[in-house]
């Protein structure tokens, strides 16, 4: 009986979670928004409906957890179209997020950008930020 008595206490109340910018989210419409936009690269193939679904991702989500990376996606795309002022804006915004796992990344993009324009100096030291900010990862052994 002791049992049944536990259970019989009252339900915990539920609570929404609140968003908080840089934190996870259970909006699921975010969710699905970004999905579809990666599916559009992945799946597709449909590279222009991409960068329009990521940048109206990025107006409708400008706090999503998935900002650097949406940022990240659209530098791709803009690098493989060769739009390199577009590519740099995005990759830039990478690097303005200190914890992301994409950061390396788009230091590295952003002196292959440097060095595809001619920039020697400024893709070094872009490739030298990577080495000394990440010297372990694949990044910096490119």
């Amino acid at each position: 009986d002791r049992i049944r008595g536990e259970m019989k206490s009252p339900p915990v109340k539920e609570t929404k979670p609140t968003e908080t910018s840089g934190k996870y989210t259970p909006n699921v419409d975010e969710q699905t928004a970004y999905q579809n936009a990666v599916d559009l690269i992945l799946k597709k193939r449909d590279y222009t409906g991409a960068i329009a679904a990521f940048q109206q991702f990025q107006k409708d989500y400008p706090d999503s957890t998935y900002s650097a990376n949406s940022h990240y996606w659209l530098g791709q795309l803009y690098f493989a179209k060769k739009q390199d002022k577009d590519a740099v804006k995005s990759f830039a915004a990478v690097v303005s997020y200190k914890d992301s796992n994409k950061r390396a990344d788009a230091l590295l993009k952003l002196g292959e950008i440097a060095e595809r324009n001619n920039n020697a100096a400024q893709a070094k030291k872009y490739y030298q930020q990577v080495v000394d900010e990440y010297p372990g990862s694949a990044s910096a052994k490119l």
